[in-house]
């Protein structure tokens, strides 16, 4: 079926235990998409195994969030081996906050459910969905998907494909040297050019979701074009029968948790902060907002210059409420506004960097919790933990970096460069 025809008379979803709200929602849907084809169910336990197996020929599935168990069920939905565009709804705030973490396309509170939003929420859905089948269309090769039975854990023990790995061509494999949710990363050597890099390499085989795909192959176009010493360089990038790959520049200086957990002093701190705002400035500018900002995605070359590295969730400046697969960053670094699943702007980067910052200076993070609700409260409401001693002197940057109202905050990285100049001359 075309896009077009799906958008004007999609096949929805329901799954809600409050028979009243699910009631609300088909008659929402019914009234924006007279001609929608709707399924509703109290939970997903009551559907048979075939029509679990025909989850794919839904356009958008909207999920009511009334307890844990509800949370527990869409844990299991998004491990689907297709999982289509989710709206998640709920009365309360950590009920939506932990279907954020799993990756609900849409997040929306229970008293905000009217005939517009749930228009615009599900058409947001639908569009996750379509994006989700077109890159998967054209990125598997040729018979179509792999059938779940087929698939393996990255964590299963070695794999058939780590063998097709080594035959990518022009690319010589030395070592695996990381393994992310939805890739394998390796050292290698360029046999054309001669020169050692990094491969970053998806099976979409092995994937439990599809859209890692999507992100995968989104972070490849976004580096792509991003022309700064700041940000790693693509090398080459393809698609084989089994692969999709990245060759990017190898970083032998290692990452930024790496360097805190060895000890960073102040003025290293200081210029770290510095250089990382030169990153931001040129990323920003050219568009985009990295939205993943963490030690781990800040790394060195040779000597002390630093790059930006892990595009795969980027967005573009202005982008909305939708939560993308995998794409909501890391808790330990998020905004209040990435909480809060509200549209965000570079600001939201500054946030995520006065909270590496912070953790350069201190040798810890500013927020820990043992509760994924908590930790979210905390970027919240609570501000960043005095600094002492020497570092003192840097608790109006943290906080102004930090401040839970973007507009309170530093309003580009340029800025927070030109402040650092001005008062650090030396250490900037």
């Amino acid at each position: 079926m075309k896009t077009g025809a799906r958008k004007t008379n999609p096949i929805v979803l329901i799954v809600d235990p409050d028979e009243e709200r699910r009631m609300i929602t088909m008659q929402l849907v019914a009234i924006e998409w007279p001609d929608a084809h709707v399924d509703e169910f109290a939970s997903l336990k009551l559907l048979a195994p075939e029509q679990l197996a025909d989850l794919p020929k839904y356009d958008a599935v909207v999920f009511g969030l009334e307890d844990a168990d509800m949370v527990r069920e869409l844990r299991a939905f998004m491990a689907l081996p297709f999982c289509p565009g989710v709206v998640a709804m709920a009365r309360l705030d950590p009920l939506l906050h932990q279907a954020m973490t799993l990756g609900a396309a849409v997040c929306v509170h229970e008293q905000d459910l009217t005939k517009a939003t749930v228009g615009s929420t599900i058409r947001a859905a639908m569009e996750e969905t379509e994006r989700i089948r077109r890159q998967f269309e054209k990125t598997m090769p040729i018979g179509g998907t792999t059938k779940r039975s087929e698939k393996r854990s990255p964590r299963s023990g070695p794999r058939d494909s780590d063998t097709a790995v080594a035959s990518i061509s022009g690319y010589k494999i030395i070592e695996q040297i990381g393994e992310g949710g939805m890739s394998r990363v390796y050292l290698a050597d360029d046999t054309r050019h001669n020169r050692r890099l990094v491969l970053k390499v998806f099976d979409p085989r092995a994937s439990r979701d599809e859209r890692e795909l999507v992100l995968f192959l989104k972070e490849t176009a976004i580096i792509s074009e991003l022309d700064t010493p700041f940000v790693v360089r693509i090398y080459d990038h393809g698609v084989t029968d089994h692969h999709a790959f990245i060759a990017m520049e190898y970083l032998p200086g290692g990452d930024l948790k790496e360097r805190i957990r060895a000890g960073i002093g102040r003025d290293r701190a200081l210029a770290i902060l510095s250089q990382m705002c030169q990153a931001l400035d040129a990323v920003h500018r050219a568009g985009i907002v990295h939205r993943d900002l963490k030690p781990q995605n800040v790394m060195f070359r040779t000597g002390e210059r630093l790059v930006l590295v892990d595009f795969g969730i980027s967005k573009l400046h202005g982008s909305t409420t939708i939560i993308q697969g995998n794409s909501l960053g890391t808790p330990a670094y998020f905004s209040p506004e990435q909480v809060m699943a509200r549209s965000i702007d570079q600001r939201s980067d500054l946030y995520s960097a006065g909270a590496i910052f912070y953790e350069m200076l201190t040798g810890r993070r500013p927020f820990y919790a043992s509760e994924m609700t908590e930790l979210l409260r905390m970027h919240l409401e609570e501000p960043p933990p005095p600094l002492a001693g020497p570092v003192a002197e840097f608790q109006d940057i943290v906080d102004r970096l930090m401040a839970k109202d973007p507009d309170q905050r530093f309003q580009t990285a340029a800025e927070v460069l030109a402040q650092l100049k001005r008062r650090w001359p030396n250490a900037a």
